[in-house]
């Protein structure tokens, strides 16, 4: 299919891969947070994270409390999944959508890429993790063959009408059992079989982003992040940062959790008290979701249009759609201009910097007003 400029009268929507497909083509890494659930999702959106990663083990763990069962959790990833990005989309936020093991044999890959991209994922990530998640007898990730990991991403290819539908992201966990050489090699192979982006998991100890770049030569890649990340990983040099796509930060929502609430619940229980930096105000959480009492002070007219706009629905993308657009996917991933800076009713700007917010280190970046998300 023929490629259409942004906001042309032929295919009047921008989708989400479009959009990552562009930070691409300049050489800009979208930087993405673990989100699982609503309110990691609103709370990333407020902090002005441009991209999510929602991820099979946390995404399921937080509706099943165990984790994902393989294929058998697809219908709660997928929900998962259609939840973040019903929030995400207007604003411009990118979902990186990882099932890891519960996409199932290559007919359910395809069949489930053609849902993620009615859904308006930007990329989406296929690995080669064998789906019973062992180790081998020297303790390394087992993976699937090649044949079963390349039929995979061959299948999530042929799903797709061009790259502007959803991105395909080639993950291997082989670096113990294949060696890095032959995970390269295999990361490679589904390069030339349509994957957009390669990913590597597991060798921050062993290969910095910069020493990947020149293995992989021109490919583009994804590297993971994680405070227990070595520094060398963290600083990406001038090779790294012609070849970058995505910067990840999977553990960082859960992270959080796992490691405070526990002692926070312990602390509560034991003592009657919360730790001083997890005291929670009711207030936080009514602004967060848009849940605020009428102020008395304020002219009754007044008070009847806030109301008014707050009860007039936001279409969402799937509403939007054009019959061009639905033909394609491509209905689901956002108006023209998706994710460009745009003024909300609050008069401040959604995203700072030509839509990509203000990541300085002196601040947080522009917060997302809760009127603007639907």
């Amino acid at each position: 299919m023929a490629e259409e400029p942004p906001g042309s009268t032929q295919n009047p929507y921008v989708t989400a891969a479009k959009k990552l497909l562009m930070r691409m083509e300049k050489n800009e890494p979208l930087e993405c947070c673990g989100v699982f659930d609503g309110i990691t999702a609103r709370i990333a959106l407020e902090e002005a994270w441009e991209g999510f990663y929602v991820g099979g083990i946390t995404a399921c763990a937080s509706r099943m409390a165990q984790a994902d069962a393989d294929s058998g959790a697809q219908t709660e990833f997928l929900d998962a999944v259609d939840n973040i990005t019903e929030l995400a989309w207007k604003v411009g936020t990118m979902i990186i959508a990882d099932p890891e093991t519960g996409m199932g044999d290559a007919i359910a890959v395809e069949r489930m890429t053609k849902r993620f991209i009615k859904a308006g994922v930007a990329a989406l990530v296929i690995s080669d993790r064998a789906p019973a998640k062992g180790k081998d007898p020297a303790g390394h990730d087992m993976v699937m063959p090649d044949k079963d990991f390349l039929a995979r991403v061959s299948a999530a290819h042929k799903a797709r009408d061009s790259q502007d539908d959803i991105l395909i992201i080639a993950r291997s966990s082989g670096h113990g059992a294949l060696g890095i050489d032959g995970s390269i090699k295999r990361l490679k192979d589904a390069e030339a079989l349509g994957a957009d982006i390669i990913w590597l998991t597991g060798v921050a100890n062993k290969i910095s982003p910069n020493d990947f770049a020149l293995r992989v030569k021109n490919s583009k890649f994804a590297v993971a992040k994680s405070t227990s990340t070595p520094n060398s990983h963290h600083r990406l040099g001038r090779a790294a940062l012609e070849q970058v796509a995505l910067i990840l930060w999977p553990d960082a929502s859960i992270g959080t959790i796992v490691n405070w609430l526990g002692r926070d619940l312990l602390e509560l229980y034991v003592n009657q008290k919360q730790s001083r930096g997890t005291r929670f105000e009711t207030g936080n959480l009514y602004r967060l979701f848009g849940f605020y009492h009428w102020d008395k002070t304020k002219p009754e007219a007044e008070r009847a249009a806030e109301e008014q706009l707050e009860r007039t629905p936001v279409p969402s993308p799937r509403a939007a759609a054009s019959p061009e657009a639905h033909a394609r996917g491509a209905w689901a991933s956002g108006p023209p201009g998706f994710g460009e800076s745009e003024a909300g009713p609050s008069g401040s700007s959604r995203r700072g910097n030509g839509g990509h917010g203000d990541r300085s280190r002196g601040g947080r970046g522009k917060h997302v007003h809760w009127r603007d998300i639907p």
